[in-house]
């Protein structure tokens, strides 16, 4: 072989080969015409790193990348900004700040890769405080057993409630179910206002226990229709912090509860209820 030109990889594994079916070093350097030195620099690499190329050597194989790892970061750093850009905008940051030009799928295909994906988004309120979520929880572990706490909050309910957002079906078909899509009569017509959860309010208190007994304490966050002027005989009243619906009862987990706990199959069949706008 002429001084000085490369060993091409097939040529590289069949000094391999040949070395691990026991043949001497020196019948493979004359049956490839290369200096024995370079056989056995090619079956040491082959020994320390398993393969017979360094990885800037190798062939390449798929199309060339249109972004860059310093492109791709910058996807990332945009979406940990701001979550909810549509591609559109991530394709106009990559070409006013990296100057690279792509199509949508491109920066689609490399969201995918790096492990993105659209999902539905949940809301943070901007007015959430953490130091006052802290100091809830802090003084109501404090100051209260979980057997005293009753949590209280409002939601409508009408016979769409119970309707599940999710079936099974054969891949290709519809999941389909006979459904009302007038909602029917609502258990209370109309919006919670402060006189009707007021009254609410009344009703419950037959069920409570002086303090400290077990259902002593009624929890519920700071909706503008639960702070009353009229002076309530409460033995003990809590308000979780604004905004933080981890501190009171969720009222999609009881829409959620409400699903599991109706028949499926119920009332689409049967005699229609009163309908109501």
């Amino acid at each position: 072989m002429t001084k000085g030109k490369p060993i091409s990889e097939d040529l590289r594994w069949a000094i391999v080969r040949m070395h691990t079916l026991g043949i001497h070093v020196e019948r493979i350097a004359q049956y490839t015409d290369i200096s024995k030195r370079q056989v056995y620099r090619v079956v040491n690499y082959f020994v320390t790193t398993g393969n017979v190329l360094p990885a800037n050597q190798r062939k390449k194989t798929g199309r060339t990348r249109h972004l860059t790892t310093q492109d791709i970061a910058f996807l990332h750093g945009s979406l940990d900004q701001s979550c909810d850009k549509y591609l559109e905008e991530l394709q106009l940051g990559l070409e006013e700040t990296c100057g690279r030009s792509v199509s949508l799928s491109t920066i689609w295909r490399a969201l995918k890769r790096s492990g993105y994906t659209m999902v539905k988004i949940t809301r943070v309120a901007a007015e959430r405080s953490v130091v006052k979520r802290a100091q809830f929880k802090y003084r109501t572990g404090l100051l209260y057993s979980p057997w005293q706490l009753v949590f209280v909050d409002e939601s409508s309910c009408d016979r769409r409630t119970s309707y599940r957002g999710f079936a099974w079906a054969i891949k290709g078909q519809r999941a389909v179910r006979k459904a009302f899509f007038i909602r029917g009569k609502r258990i209370l017509e109309g919006s919670f206002t402060t006189e009707t959860f007021i009254d609410f309010i009344d009703g419950l208190l037959d069920q409570m226990n002086p303090f400290p007994g077990p259902n002593s304490v009624i929890v519920m966050d700071n909706c503008r229709i639960h702070k009353s002027q009229r002076r309530l005989p409460l033995s003990s009243l809590l308000r979780s912090p604004v905004t933080s619906p981890a501190c009171a009862p969720s009222t999609s987990s009881m829409d959620g509860r409400l699903r599991r706990l109706t028949t499926p199959f119920s009332s689409a069949s049967s005699a229609p209820l009163n309908a109501g706008t």
